[in-house]
């Protein structure tokens, strides 16, 4: 018997298609409603990228902080006069690497799950593949020709 006691079939929708809160919430049921949406929608990929590229900055952010300076200390200068400032400088450039790291692992993870669940081979992948490229490329060194590893995550 495929009939409900309400008079409806189990495959028919009903006008009231809300969820309780546990099973609306439930991280397995939310993976099946999400996991077929789109896969070949790139402008969607590229949205969900640029999300998980805004919340791994904040998240790094708020998980790195940035040491407080020292008393006399002049962001810039050339040479640091005092020994103190000297290591609140190395102090900072850990940091801000620190930070890269953490960006970096999170935006190539969600590159990955773009390109893994379909966005790698739909129409305009290109798209996908050239900032891929241009992110991994950023991981070395600025336009300029610095291959220091300091050049900042491309944000597109």
């Amino acid at each position: 018997n495929n009939q409900s006691n309400h008079g409806t079939s189990r495959n028919e929708l009903k006008p009231d298609q809300s969820l309780p809160l546990p099973t609306a919430t439930n991280p397995s049921i939310a993976k099946t409603i999400l996991g077929g949406l789109a896969k070949h929608s790139t402008d969607l990929w590229l949205l969900y990228i640029r999300k998980q590229t805004r919340d791994s900055i904040r998240t790094a952010a708020a998980e790195t902080k940035i040491p407080v300076p020292p008393p006399g200390y002049v962001p810039g200068a050339m040479t640091q006069t005092s020994v103190i400032h000297s290591q609140y400088e190395e102090s900072l450039r850990l940091a801000y690497r620190e930070r890269r790291e953490k960006m970096r692992e999170k935006v190539t993870r969600a590159y990955e799950v773009a390109l893994e669940h379909g966005a790698g081979f739909a129409m305009n992948n290109h798209l996908i593949w050239k900032r891929y490229a241009n992110f991994v490329k950023s991981w070395t060194g600025t336009a300029g020709g610095v291959g220091d590893g300091t050049a900042e995550i491309v944000n597109y």
